[in-house]
């Protein structure tokens, strides 16, 4: 009896301890896989509430969600990341539904310790029924984690004056300015950026501020183009850019341009976050325009007529906006989704800070290869259009490096239908250069169910970053600036600093190199960029440089005499920095003074002619060093030396009357040109410094060929100038004479 009642008593506490660990389980895995706060690397989804089947259409009324990427350790690569285990499921809260929010794309995040997220009314997913200009706050902090409430609703925008009431919201974009908290968001109706102001910690509304109206490179506003994707770049402590894509309501099928023709601008911000209006600049990115591609196996409720054409609906930047990402989505009718033939593309600025962009070495192969099932899509041309850097390595547990992995959304990743099909979100290495592939990317659907596909309902991608991932790349300060083998010409150490030394340089004769040395704040190296300044017309030339400056280049070798300024601006990341000034002196040589020494040049016999040339030495001397001589033909005369002047007629070419056809002292040669138009009357021998004297000019003139006739005896009377330059700035001019006879 007694050892019943104990096996009795025995089971039940070990029912109950069974219980008490499935409790604690359940408490523990909601503590780490709750929606709100979200944890460094966790991202937020959105999608249509409507999900097709083999059947048809069944309803889930959420449509934005969490996805726990701040773990992926148990995530394979190139096959499905299963729910609900090990995979936490992608959670939401009851509010976030479509009847509550109604239908979203664009998501945003502000700069919160928990943040909160943003989300904007969409059109994409063929619907406008509910809330469909309208901007929701879904809160990330305790009390009230979770709720929704409304940030502004542009229902009360007046539109454009044309029949544009249906259309809705693009995307959106969080971007704090000192402490004014901003919100961008691109609008269908009236084809403007709204600016809105106001408190992330409040529930109240935010106010509209005065909006930027894109013309896109036009001198006049066309209602048929709008922004949709926007990211904002840092440019500076004062200056940010806000990019922005642009789409159209004109739709030519027979052009790869499609809605919009893959475009992306530029506006300015102040400070503050304000629009610099007049700013609007066109962004030079490769073509990434596609092919109308077809896709014949699902048609809907919207009839694509075989034509799926993408746009830029997301675009984002590296911390130091070195690199953009921007993710394309496909349409078959303006502003409806259509699936299979858009890409996720990654640009580099080259160089940085300019318009210009470049293909990165990164791919970002979206979904599967298509191949022969889609008529001109092919190849993983599967983006939706949502794209985002993350700081958390893949396969890892909270592990952090600084954009290291990017997700994005893709229809479709994988179809088994009934056991495996995954629509939703890929995540790839950042620094997979072309070996990225569907094979070595996690695979997640986006509403944990693989029995259903969700084809035209996927949305945006957004994930949350670790501020302290990136060091931040910031303006830091000086350390010193090297001249030649001099590292420390001038440096920073001192307080207060030491005054910068001046550069001199008589004209022409400038020399040297620079090395500027510029700590950066955070994980980045400086780079330079030089400007020559003229303080007396406040003139700007760019100088040509890169981690030093040449300073015997043409620009500044070529500089008439005064006093200038090379200024060094450092670039960290992609903010330019206060630059230095260092004060620039072009001397020319003083006037000459009264010059004394001897110079003689002495012709050496007869100079000899043959073959239409004569050659001929003279012997030059100077009692100061000479820095230079110059040998000018002055004088040249043809005559006939038996009177018929008939002789001459024929003797006209330019180079045959004392051209200079060779000259060499103490082994400098000028060079000269062969031409028989090319009339050579001068030869300058400089070398730099002094030229050696005694020294002998040998020299040789073309002149006319001899007739072979008795009645035509011609001569050529010459005179050479041989002008000495010594030292001292001092010249003297010696003109020598002598007369050749042609026989």
């Amino acid at each position: 009896m007694f050892l019943q009642k104990y096996l009795t008593l025995k089971t039940k506490i070990m029912k109950n301890l069974k219980y008490i660990f499935i409790l604690a389980f359940l408490i523990i895995n909601t503590k780490c896989f709750g929606q709100f706060p979200l944890k460094f690397g966790d991202g937020v989804i959105t999608h249509s509430p409507n999900s097709y089947t083999a059947a048809g259409p069944s309803t889930t009324p959420a449509v934005v969600r969490v996805i726990h990427t701040s773990n992926t350790m148990t995530a394979p690569l190139g096959s499905t990341w299963t729910s609900p285990a090990p995979k936490p499921p992608n959670d939401f809260y009851t509010n976030w539904n479509v009847n509550t929010l109604g239908y979203v794309f664009g998501i945003t995040m502000d700069q919160n310790t928990d943040p909160n997220v943003y989300v904007s009314s969409t059109q994409i997913y063929g619907s406008l029924t509910l809330n469909n200009r309208k901007i929701w706050r879904l809160k990330g902090q305790t009390p009230s984690i979770g709720s929704n409430s409304l940030v502004f609703d542009f229902n009360n925008i007046s539109g454009s004056g044309t029949a544009t009431s249906l259309r809705s919201l693009g995307n959106l974009k969080y971007g704090k300015f000192g402490t004014t908290e901003n919100i961008y968001v691109s609008d269908w109706e009236t084809g403007e950026i709204h600016r809105l102001t106001g408190n992330s910690t409040a529930s109240s509304l935010w106010s509209n501020q005065p909006a930027f109206n894109p013309k896109f490179g036009k001198n006049n506003d066309d209602k048929r183009e709008m922004p949709y994707g926007l990211a904002i770049r840092k440019i500076s402590s004062s200056l940010s850019k806000l990019y922005y894509s642009k789409i159209s309501t004109d739709s030519n099928f027979n052009s790869i341009g499609g809605y919009g023709n893959n475009e992306i601008y530029s506006v300015d911000l102040d400070a503050g976050g304000n629009f610099i209006f007049g700013t609007e600049t066109f962004v030079n990115i490769p073509v990434i325009n596609l092919s109308p591609g077809s896709w014949g196996g699902y048609v809907g409720s919207v009839s694509y007529g075989c034509q799926i054409l993408p746009v830029i609906s997301d675009i984002a930047f590296t911390n130091d906006g070195k690199k953009m990402l921007v993710g394309q989505q496909s349409w078959g009718v303006f502003g409806v989704l259509a699936p299979h033939n858009s890409n996720v593309k990654e640009f580099e600025n080259s160089p940085l800070l300019s318009t210009n962009w470049v293909n990165s070495v990164n791919l970002f192969p979206s979904g599967q290869n298509l191949g022969a099932n889609c008529s001109g899509v092919g190849g993983s041309k599967n983006a939706v259009g949502g794209v985002s850097y993350s700081d958390n390595k893949l396969r890892t547990n909270s592990n952090y490096a600084c954009d290291d992995a990017v997700y994005f959304t893709a229809d479709y990743i994988n179809v088994a239908t009934g056991s495996n099909t995954v629509y939703g979100v890929q995540g790839m290495n950042a620094h997979g250069g072309s070996s990225n592939s569907i094979s070595n990317s996690i695979w997640i659907d986006a509403d944990d169910n693989l029995n259903y596909y969700d084809k035209t309902f996927l949305g945006d991608v957004e994930i949350y970053k670790n501020p302290n991932a990136c060091s931040p790349c910031d303006c830091g300060d000086w350390a010193s600036v090297g001249l030649g083998d001099n590292a420390n010409w001038w440096t920073n150490t001192s307080t207060p600093p030491a005054p910068i030394p001046s550069l001199s340089f008589n004209q022409g004769t400038s020399t040297g190199i620079l090395f500027p040395h510029y700590n950066c704040k955070g994980n980045c190296n400086a780079s330079f960029s030089y400007n020559l300044i003229s303080p007396t017309t406040g003139s700007s030339i760019a100088l040509s440089g890169s981690s030093s400056l040449d300073l015997g280049q043409t620009a500044i070798k070529n500089l008439p005499c005064g006093s200038y300024f090379i200024n060094i601006t450092p670039i960290c990341g992609n903010i330019k920095c206060p630059p230095i000034r260092i004060p620039l002196v072009i001397v020319c040589p003083p006037p000459c003074s009264d010059c004394g020494g001897n110079a003689s040049v002495t012709l050496q016999g007869n100079p000899v002619y043959q073959n239409g040339m004569i050659s001929g030495n003279f012997v030059i001397n100077n009692s100061t060093p000479i820095s230079e001589v110059r040998m000018l033909v002055e004088e040249f005369r043809l005559v006939s030396s038996t009177g018929n002047e008939n002789c001459i007629l024929c003797k006209n070419t330019p180079k045959t009357w004392g051209s200079i056809q060779s000259a060499v002292l103490s082994s400098i040669a000028p060079s000269f040109s062969n031409a028989v138009t090319i009339d050579n009357r001068e030869a300058v021998f400089n070398n730099g410094g002094i030229i050696p004297m005694p020294g002998t000019l040998s020299f040789s003139l073309a002149l006319p060929q001899t007739t072979g006739l008795d009645c035509c005896n011609l001569k050529a009377e010459i005179c050479v100038k041989i002008i000495i330059r010594d030292v001292n700035c001092c010249e003297k001019e010696i003109l020598k004479c002598f007369t050749v006879d042609l026989k």
